[in-house]
This record gives C-alpha cells, sequence and structure tokens, in this order.
C-alpha cells in the first residue's frame, strides 16, 4: 500500500509520520513475537502461515535486491517475517532509521530466521541500508555537506 501521490504537503508528511511509526512498532511486536517459545505463539499473529524451516527464493531475492516485498509472494512464516524486513526500503525518515537501528529492530526479527547463505544476504541487503540511512542525518554528515 503506498500513499497516493494525490496526497501532498502536510498530509502527506504525516502519513509518511504515522507509517514510520507504524513499522517501528510492527517490528517491536513482532521481535518479541518469535521470541517467544513456539507454543505459545498464536499462529494467528503469524497469519496462520506454516513455520517451516525455509525460505522462498524469490522472496529472499527481492529483499537481498532492496525491493519491499508484497505480502501476496510469502509462503511460510519466513517469507513473513522477510516481508517485514523489506519495509525497511518504505520508511521515509532518517530518524525513523536511527530508532530502528537504535532498538536492534531488524535484529530482532533476523535472528529468527534460519542461517542460510541466502538469509544472511538478505538481512545484510536491509541492515547496509538501515546503516547508509542512519547515516545521513549524522553530525558529521550535516557538517560535512
Amino acid at each position: 500500500f503506498a500513499i497516493p501521490k494525490k496526497i501532498k504537503g502536510e498530509h502527506r508528511f504525516f502519513l509518511q509520520l504515522i507509517r514510520d511509526a507504524d513499522k517501528l512498532d510492527i517490528w517491536r511486536v513482532f521481535s518479541e513475537f518469535f521470541e517467544q517459545p513456539e507454543g505459545e505463539r498464536s499462529s494467528v499473529a503469524g497469519l496462520d502461515f506454516p513455520d517451516r524451516p525455509e525460505c522462498s527464493p524469490e522472496v529472499l531475492d527481492r529483499v537481498a535486491n532492496g525491493e519491499i516485498v508484497r505480502l501476496s509472494l510469502a509462503r511460510t512464516l519466513n517469507d513473513f517475517k522477510l516481508v517485514q524486513l523489506s519495509w525497511v526500503h518504505d520508511l521515509t525518515f532518517p530518524e525513523s532509521f536511527r530508532i530502528a537501528d537504535e532498538r536492534n529492530a531488524i535484529h530482532g526479527i533476523a535472528k529468527s530466521l534460519p542461517d542460510t547463505e541466502g538469509v544472511r544476504r538478505a538481512v545484510q541487503a536491509v541492515l547496509r541500508h538501515v546503516e547508509e540511512m542512519r547515516d545521513m542525518m549524522s553530525p558529521r554528515r550535516v557538517e560535512g555537506a
């Protein structure tokens, strides 16, 4: 879901702000959710995706290539986690990246994924994007601008 192009100015600003805050909150909630023992998790929160160890190659590739992944591509709970990680490419404000980094939002979800080459590549792409965007507002960058 994207904000329609016709929405401009202050309305667009506040919609972007709310969307960033929503993603930060969702990442916090799901980081906590995935830390719970498997038997204590509600399958509804995971949208009833099967909790299998694999990840879909297309989802992994899209995340690794810096794309926002549509939920319709998810086939497993791990795909759903990757969809959530891909949302970093939909954040608007550098401060949102700083907060995500500070809260370890990405790491919280990423550590619940299987340790495979494809997952490592996708997670590294997400973390690299967060770091680059976070650093856009660092004092060094502002002073050197």
